[in-house]
């Protein structure tokens, strides 16, 4: 097995058992409408899917060597949009595991954008929006 198998087999299995612990984290106490389990799935899915963008971009920035120069910086600004759509795959399970959902900055946006309009939350899930 060639070294790029391997180094992406381990860090597809270290995104699973990552993603698998999640459903070790508290379950907040506001939930409105989901229950723990789809509130632990959408953690889970989105800290799995958010490992994948990061380390996909990482991976695929590490085999630009061969690629001309032009092609090499479009290739590049296409791994960077991947790794930062990533990272924000990750705020859902950043805000959980801190247990942040009462900072000024989660329910700023989460007054405006949930309660207001009643789609989904910009972390993912659609739960925590309480009456006003």
């Amino acid at each position: 097995m060639s070294s790029a198998k391997g180094l992406t087999t381990i860090l597809v299995t270290l995104a699973g058992i990552i993603s698998l612990a999640t459903l070790l984290w508290p379950t907040p106490k506001d939930l409105i409408g989901e229950t723990s389990v789809q509130f632990h799935v959408d953690v889970g899915l989105s800290f799995f899917f958010g490992l994948l963008y990061v380390v996909g971009g990482f991976l695929f920035t590490l085999g630009l060597s061969g690629f001309t120069n032009k092609l090499r910086s479009v290739y590049l600004t296409i791994c960077g949009g991947t790794i930062l759509m990533g990272l924000t795959f990750l705020q859902l399970p950043i805000v959980s595991l801190l247990d942040a959902w009462n900072q000024p900055w989660v329910k700023w946006h989460h007054w405006n954008s949930v309660c207001g309009s009643r789609g989904r939350h910009i972390l993912g899930s659609s739960a925590l929006c309480t009456a006003h």
